[in-house]
């Protein structure tokens, strides 16, 4: 699993550009010590079957709250599943991930 660090405030984009073909995408967001709604949001939330289009970009961004209470290092996990087609309709590549986003206090 890979870990990605954001601090309080932070706002991250995770990116999805297709260039030929098209991609299906489907996430989820898996609270852990950090909380949706309190800690973080993420938009859109979650989704099934998104196609993007050769030619779009599709961002699902993560923005973290900047709170004003001291808290330890805060985490929860982001999967993300991709198929990509060529023109045809063909599968051309699949991509099942999990991300682990920790969030930094910076409030201590």
């Amino acid at each position: 699993m890979a870990t990605i660090p954001l601090k309080e405030g932070d706002s991250e984009p995770f990116s999805l550009e297709v260039f030929e073909g098209y991609a299906v995408i489907n996430w989820n967001v898996v609270s852990g010590t950090a909380k949706l709604g309190s800690d973080f949001n993420v938009t859109p939330p979650n989704g099934n079957g998104v196609i993007v289009n050769a030619g779009e970009k599709f961002d699902i961004t993560f923005d973290i709250i900047d709170d004003t209470t001291a808290e330890s290092l805060e985490d929860f996990t982001f999967n993300v599943q991709i198929t990509y087609f060529d023109p045809d309709g063909q599968i051309i590549n699949f991509l099942d991930q999990q991300y682990q986003i920790t969030i930094q206090d910076n409030d201590g």
